[in-house]
């Protein structure tokens, strides 16, 4: 019950695991997956790089990174919506 313990679990594990937007799929009607950037009408993935919490939590065990790289939820939501007028 530690709570600086439970500060960093949240902020540094769940958050960016809740930010990896690296392989996302979305879950269609007939229970199959598909690819994100397909889901959002594109023909291949974007040559934006996503967000990806593995190498981010080796980074920060290393010392090369600091939790302020996670995205925020207004970081994603901004980007979401870019992707939203590129189509």
């Amino acid at each position: 019950n530690d709570p600086l313990l439970r500060q960093r679990v949240r902020r540094e594990i769940l958050d960016a695991y809740l930010a990896d937007k690296a392989k996302t799929r979305f879950l269609q009607k007939d229970g199959s997956y598909i690819r994100a950037w397909r889901a959002l009408g594109r023909r291949r993935p974007s040559t934006m790089t996503a967000f990806n919490a593995q190498e981010f939590l080796v980074s920060l065990a290393e010392g090369k990174t600091t939790p302020e790289a996670i995205p925020t939820a207004s970081a994603v939501r901004t980007r979401r919506l870019a992707i939203g007028k590129e189509r």
